[in-house]
């Protein structure tokens, strides 16, 4: 390896290492804030550049597909890593093509930084100084690793069509050695994916415990700082139990929200529990930006034909049976929605005709218009008599109903 490669490689590595120190920050901080800084960890952030981060790291975009942006950070370092160390490891015979994958990540990388500060310019996302740092270091690695390949752009897209031939079975002769490298890509692969999931894992015992943790007084102290909104139930909202009941439960939900299909079965009880002193009213946020201005991303595509499709139901007096049905469906074919009405026992021309009317989509919209009002911007999303309810395990829903009960009761 020539003394110049090498040098670009250690810069590379020098890269790597600083983006997963900054991205292991920002996913520990993640964590930390889903606790409600119970850690009581430094703010780095705050304290190095002035500026908190906790904004960023709390908003909606700094979360997909289960985990924080810093996890994926984590993968895609880790991942970057391996090809290197696979391209020192096995020497000659697979440093070039280690080096290509590592410069195709970076770039995908660098595309993903520049599309993430262009949110940050147009003001759609929170400044974070020290994700600036991270989005500079994807950008660095890209000539770093064009360097440290010692390849011509010319040499570098033969190798990749090489390559991609050799996939697809065009290449007359393959060399010795193909099998290996598709391993070697492989076990690279293989180190991203043990990442993802050591990141899917822990982040996820990270929410049971901070749901869990909580104990019934801490979420009644939480409950009652919340300020009290205007959080009307009308004739529109579907309800169980009288709407003049003395404990109003609202929820806004998404209908490809797996965590509302989790919550559902947990409130479904509780208006038989407490009778007409309970009503139970849920509303629609579709995590999808097809209907809901508030996403720049579209979450999940279907929500918003899947809220439709409650609002058509209800119609038919059939809103519960097409809610829980629609919480368990897979809603990505095409004929999802027709088939789960059609088991729901609705009239299906009927049903079509509803779920087309402007009436629906408006009902959608308004719902949506007043969560955004309240500060919503993720699901399931609880309020208990105009204010939010942060913990809402079944214990801790229970705890808040009766204390509500409670200080309703006149005093003798």
């Amino acid at each position: 390896m020539a003394a110049g490669t090498t040098r670009w490689s250690l810069v590379g590595l020098v890269l790597i290492g600083l983006g997963s120190a900054a991205s292991g920050y920002l996913l520990v901080r993640s964590w930390d804030l889903m606790a409600g800084g119970a850690m009581g960890r430094l703010d780095v952030c705050s304290t190095v550049f002035g500026r908190g981060c906790d904004a960023t790291l709390q908003s909606a975009s700094s979360w997909q597909l289960g985990i924080p942006l810093a996890g994926w950070g984590i993968v895609y370092y880790c991942t970057l890593a391996a090809l290197l160390a696979l391209s020192w490891w096995l020497g000659a015979a697979f440093r070039a093509e280690a080096l290509l994958a590592a410069l195709l990540l970076a770039a995908l990388g660098a595309g993903i930084s520049l599309l993430l500060a262009g949110l940050v310019l147009v003001g759609w996302a929170p400044h974070c100084p020290l994700c600036l740092i991270v989005q500079l270091a994807n950008l660095a690695l890209v000539p770093a690793l064009k360097k440290a390949s010692g390849l011509t752009v010319r040499e570098l897209r033969e190798l990749a069509g090489g390559g991609c031939r050799y996939l697809l079975g065009r290449t007359a002769a393959a060399e010795s050695s193909a099998p290996w490298k598709v391993v070697g890509f492989f076990a690279a692969a293989l180190v991203g994916v043990v990442a993802y999931q050591w990141v899917f894992v822990e982040t996820a015992l990270r929410r049971s415990a901070a749901s869990a943790g909580v104990t019934p007084e801490q979420a009644l102290r939480e409950y009652q700082s919340a300020a009290r909104q205007d959080l009307v139930i009308d004739a529109t909202d579907p309800r169980l139990g009288p709407p003049d009941a003395a404990v109003q439960l609202v929820v806004f939900i998404s209908f490809q929200c797996p965590a509302c299909a989790d919550l559902a079965r947990s409130l479904r009880p509780l208006p038989e529990e407490f009778g007409p002193q309970l009503c139970l009213a849920v509303k629609h946020f579709p995590l999808s930006s097809a209907c809901n201005p508030a996403l720049r991303v579209d979450k999940q595509p279907r929500a918003c034909e899947a809220a439709r499709a409650a609002v058509a139901a209800q119609a038919q007096g059939q809103f519960w049976p097409m809610h829980d049905a629609l919480l368990q469906a897979d809603l990505s074919a095409e004929d999802a929605l027709p088939r789960i009405a059609r088991e729901a026992g609705l009239d299906l021309a009927r049903f079509r005709a509803e779920l087309a009317a402007p009436a629906t989509a408006a009902k959608v919209q308004s719902d949506v218009e007043l969560a955004r009002r309240l500060g919503v911007a993720e699901t399931p999303a609880v309020f208990l008599n105009g204010r939010r309810v942060q913990h809402f395990s079944p214990e801790v829903l229970r705890f808040l109903i009766v204390h509500e009960l409670a200080a309703q009761r006149p005093e003798h």
